[in-house]
């Protein structure tokens, strides 16, 4: 069962100018995320609930509706292993963040990346395996209509090769880079 709503306490950033959201809009500005992006993306933040104090990013389906969702706390003093916590019942390895751009019908580049926060930066042309990726991630990839440049974190650029080859072995266009 894919997680259809926000979680309790969700409120758009967007044209938010609450002090409890306050937090969460200046973790998106000094990571460089135009607010066009936080409004496109749906990007919120929880005021309270079990996912207070954290910057949630929908998947989104074309129609504009949720099939889950990526939260980062945005208070540096939670360690980098507890920032990133998902849904119970999330089905990350099954699905991809911003998956529909991969079935426009363009020859434009779609970057294939980490993490959400990577996707926004490259907004609308990304998408997140959000982690390593899945078989079942993979077998999405491999049905784009666009041609594919795969860019995992600089310690990853070798699964990131791998990825882009297999891509190709299926069908797709598809390229790496490596980060430094």
């Amino acid at each position: 069962e894919a997680i259809k709503r926000p979680p309790d306490g969700f409120f758009l950033l967007a044209g938010d100018t609450s002090a409890t959201l306050a937090p969460a809009r200046a973790n998106m500005a000094g990571r460089n995320i135009p607010e066009w992006v936080w409004h496109e993306a749906q990007v919120g933040a929880c005021a309270y609930g079990p996912y207070a104090g954290r910057i949630v990013i929908p998947n989104l389906l074309p129609d504009g509706s949720w099939y889950g969702y990526t939260t980062r706390a945005y208070d540096k003093a939670v360690p980098k292993k507890k920032a990133y916590r998902y849904p119970p019942g999330s089905w990350r390895g099954a699905v991809l963040h911003n998956q529909p751009a991969l079935w426009e019908t363009t020859d434009e580049l779609l970057y294939v990346v980490e993490g959400a926060f990577d996707a926004l930066y490259l907004w609308p042309h990304a998408v997140a395996v959000l982690g390593m990726p899945s078989e079942q991630q993979i077998n999405l990839l491999a049905t784009s209509k666009r041609p594919l440049v795969v860019v995992l974190d600089a310690d990853a650029w070798e699964k990131g090769l791998a990825l882009s080859m297999r891509l190709r072995l299926e069908g797709c266009r598809s390229g790496c880079i490596k980060l430094l």
